[in-house]
């Protein structure tokens, strides 16, 4: 026996909302049906697939079909086996569930083609082919090179491999800045047409003045709150990083607080009274900002925008990612790139001034 829980007929209990069902060629699956909602499960109970497939089904999204078993048989030191190694990895298990969803994605389609080929015989040459071959989709290309380089990494660990041939090679050249930075203007129009006491408003507010991404605004709420030397704070756990932050409330973002008058365990709401998810938030905040008149806008790049002011301001690189929970200045550099230069360079003439004895 293996220790795991089974039901009378042997089979292994399920958590909530989940049962064993028999599909039309005999199969045995898992089902998860709630409040309408009904998906297959395709993972194992014991995988590690298992605990996402689960997750999204609780937020009413269908299991990814990458979660479905592997039925190729995956052949030692190829780069479908490498793939598989690398999901097991520490690196990999501790990155958020969202992030790893990601990777996934961007790795399944490269072992689609590429899995059966043995990892001994790719050089740089190889990987130039392939990135160049994406010329269409510059973007995509470098995300597999970032992709592909802890895979790399493993198989020189079992001796695969000497080198990572993926460290130099050609990337295609940055073209775009990402989410676009809100402008003072677009932010004065957006304030001006959702008037203080909205829900779009207060996401706003939190998405500004926490600098958070959706993922944390959509669970933020008044169990966040505490008092510290007679001021509010907000003292949570980010999501996607796991970092664990403190910051005190900005007096615009505690008016919208102080106005909502619902007690559920979330700021926000959606219209029938109930939590957003990740995505859900992030296409309502979407649909806001067209409302708006502001079309080229979304949530994540009011975080940049505040990341801007902060440093425009005169913030450190390391107090504005105090703030926004980058784990390393690199990160929040990149978020600082749209910094005003002009005014960092009139503030630093003045530090030329030289005092002759």
């Amino acid at each position: 026996m293996d220790g795991t829980k089974r039901s009378k007929k042997g089979y292994r209990e399920l958590p909530r909302f989940c049962h064993w069902a028999t599909t039309r060629h005999g199969k045995k699956v898992i089902r998860f049906r709630r409040r309408g909602f009904s998906a297959y499960i395709h993972s194992a109970p014991d995988s590690q697939n298992f605990y996402a497939d689960y997750t999204a089904c609780l937020n009413r999204q269908k299991p990814s079909e990458e979660s479905r078993e592997q039925k190729v048989k995956i052949e030692p030191g190829t780069i479908s086996k490498l793939i598989e190694r690398y999901y097991k990895l520490a690196k990999f298990q501790d990155l958020a569930l969202s992030t790893q969803k990601v990777f996934r994605g961007d790795l399944e389609r490269f072992r689609k083609i590429y899995g059966d080929q043995e990892v001994s015989k790719f050089k740089r040459r190889h990987i130039n082919d392939i990135v160049g071959g994406m010329a269409d989709r510059p973007q995509a290309a470098n995300n597999l090179l970032k992709r592909l380089k802890p895979v790399l990494e493993e198989a020189i660990d079992l001796g695969w491999l000497k080198i990572n041939p993926v460290v130099g090679a050609s990337s295609f050249k940055k073209k775009t800045d990402g989410f676009k930075t809100w402008t003072n203007a677009e932010m004065d129009q957006f304030e001006d047409f959702h008037k203080s006491g909205t829900t779009a408003r207060l996401a706003y507010a939190l998405a500004y003045y926490t600098t958070n991404r959706r993922s944390d605004v959509a669970i933020l709420g008044k169990q966040h709150v505490h008092i510290e030397d007679g001021k509010k704070r907000i003292k949570f756990k980010q999501k996607k990083t796991g970092q664990q932050m403190d910051v005190i409330i900005h007096p615009a973002l505690l008016k919208e607080i102080d106005l909502i008058t619902h007690n559920e365990l979330t700021f926000v709401l959606t219209s029938h009274g109930r939590p957003f998810t990740d995505a859900g938030l992030g296409n309502w905040f979407r649909d806001q900002c067209n409302a708006a008149g502001l079309s080229k806008v979304s949530m994540h790049g009011l975080r940049k925008s505040a990341a801007k002011a902060m440093i425009d301001k005169g913030s450190t690189t390391a107090e504005a990612a105090g703030m926004t929970g980058h784990q390393t200045l690199a990160e929040i550099d990149h978020y600082a790139q749209e910094r005003d230069n002009k005014l960092l360079a009139d503030r630093a003439v003045s530090n030329l001034t030289r005092n002759r004895k």
